[in-house]
């Protein structure tokens, strides 16, 4: 594989196309790709060739893959497969239509104090479901999270499993675990841990809130030496809450024993800064410009002092150290799914319409970001509350880029769509409305009745009509409720 990766498009990878160059990184390079197996469109990442003949790493990477994939919670992107083709590893995932955070920071600077706490909370979500499943993500940073345009945030890259030495330093300049973003135990012997990501993520929420990373300046042996002993900046002098200065302190803390003991605990804190601030603080304006760091002259002293000291460590950390970190996407480049509500509804003792999907076409296009229906001589669902012609603005009840919605229903408890691909199959998608931690299901060729459709999978049965929802499964038990909304293009 070459450095640039452009060779490859419009080639052949094992059951793929690859149609074009989404990003790239030490740790591989992304593609969007047509799957011809399961007619759908991807993003399919393939990793440096020569990882496939290392078999520590083989392991490492099919073992990490095979828990991400394991992951239901909505924030992380879906790994469809992973493996290996013709020497190259790859992970096919769901391919999302959104922005990069970094291009978001880099176009408009800091985001207001409430967004930004909104995008730690899901990102902060995402990790402590890794976590729990014994899974650290080592790469947080903006590149590596995607947002829509309603404000829902995907955390991207997981399942990368690192090198041997997953603190390396490339050629570059650049780590796994980019340096502006690692945790100062990375920097020595130490692996990294669930309390690694926490830091990585405060250094993202002070980004956010300010515009600027938390140890910008300097070359990469100052920035170290910032990591490892330099206190966190206060966000003040950027025009943010003074209450977020405590928490990020204890984000930010040097000792993986200091920081908060998850990173939704870090998320609580800075919703309860925010909450705080609201009340006792000075409104900050929507689009603030961020205050460009002054050069810092006082710590110039110290740092010229252990100049030696340092220079000997960053050059026997760059020999030890090796390729690492990717990057989800270009910085501005748009990458792949939809937008979905961010909000945090009562859970529901309903059985789920969601789970693992038999096979999970992408999900491509946001609801109001364009609105409109592609110009055809086929009838396509209008407008109307939440929804447009390829379904619910939610991702897990929306049709991919290209599909329109045959029908589009929903009752209290759940939404759901019936899409149809280019060739003219159908494929159905359906979540709990009232479950924020439902992944949502997705089931090839539902089929259609007089009056709706009959959606068969795993003994559970999906009857879908203009009058109920009714889901029956393997045990007999049924759930029947009135359909509250029914669009269809079907007679």
């Amino acid at each position: 594989m070459s450095d640039s990766g452009t060779e490859r498009v419009g080639t052949r990878f094992g059951p793929y196309r690859l149609q074009s160059l989404l990003g790239r990184g030490g740790m591989g390079v992304i593609y969007t790709a047509y799957d011809t197996r399961k007619d759908r469109t991807v993003a399919l990442k393939l990793l440096p060739a020569d990882l496939a003949s290392d078999p520590a790493y083989q392991e490492r990477f099919r073992q990490e893959a095979r828990t991400a994939a394991r992951l239901q919670e909505p924030h992380i992107i879906p790994i469809h497969d992973f493996g290996e083709i013709d020497g190259v590893l790859y992970i096919d995932m769901r391919l999302v239509k959104g922005r990069d955070l970094l291009s978001v920071l880099r176009s408009g600077g800091a985001l207001n104090p409430e967004y930004a706490v909104r995008i730690a909370a899901q990102v902060a979500a995402a990790l402590d479901a890794a976590h729990a499943d014994g899974l650290v993500h080592r790469d947080i940073k903006p590149a590596n999270i995607l947002v829509m345009p309603s404000g829902f945030a995907y955390l991207a890259d997981f399942g990368i499993a690192s090198r041997s030495a997953d603190s390396r330093m490339t050629e570059d300049g650049g780590a796994m675990g980019s340096l502006s973003y690692m945790a100062p135990e990375r920097f020595g012997s130490d692996p990294a841990t669930a309390r690694s990501d926490v830091y990585s993520l405060a250094c993202v929420l002070f980004e956010c809130l300010t515009g600027s990373k938390p140890f910008a300046g300097g070359d990469v042996a100052a920035q170290i030496q910032a990591h490892l002993y330099s206190p966190p900046p206060s966000v003040q002098p950027f025009g943010a809450p003074a209450a977020f200065d405590q928490v990020l302190q204890r984000g930010l803390g040097k000792s993986p024993d200091h920081r908060f003991t998850t990173a939704g605990a870090l998320a609580r804190a800075a919703e309860e800064a925010l909450h705080g601030s609201a009340s006792t603080g000075t409104p900050r304006p929507p689009s603030p410009v961020p205050v460009p760091v002054a050069p810092r002259s006082n710590r110039m002293w110290w740092l010229a002092a252990a100049a030696v000291i340092v220079a000997a460590a960053a050059v026997a950390l760059w020999l030890i150290l090796g390729n690492g970190g990717s990057q989800a996407s270009a910085a501005g480049q748009t990458t792949g799914v939809t937008a979905a509500d961010s909000g945090e509804p009562a859970a529901t003792t309903s059985p789920t319409v969601g789970g693992s999907a038999t096979s999970v076409r992408t999900s491509a296009s946001s609801a109001g970001s364009s609105g409109a229906a592609p110009a055809s001589t086929a009838a396509t669902i209008g407008p109307g509350d939440g929804y447009d012609w390829q379904g619910w603005a939610d991702p897990r009840a929306r049709c991919n880029a290209d599909d329109p919605a045959m029908t589009v229903a929903a009752s209290a408890t759940f939404q759901t769509v019936v899409c149809q691909t280019a060739n003219g199959r159908y494929y159905y998608r359906g979540y709990v409305v009232t479950n924020p931690h439902d992944a949502g299901i997705e089931i090839d060729d539902p089929a259609p009745t007089g009056d709706g459709w009959v959606i068969e999978h795993n003994g559970t049965t999906y009857d879908l009509t203009r009058r109920t929802i009714t889901i029956t499964n393997d045990a007999g038990h049924v759930t029947r409720e009135s359909t509250t909304t029914w669009r269809s293009v079907l007679p």
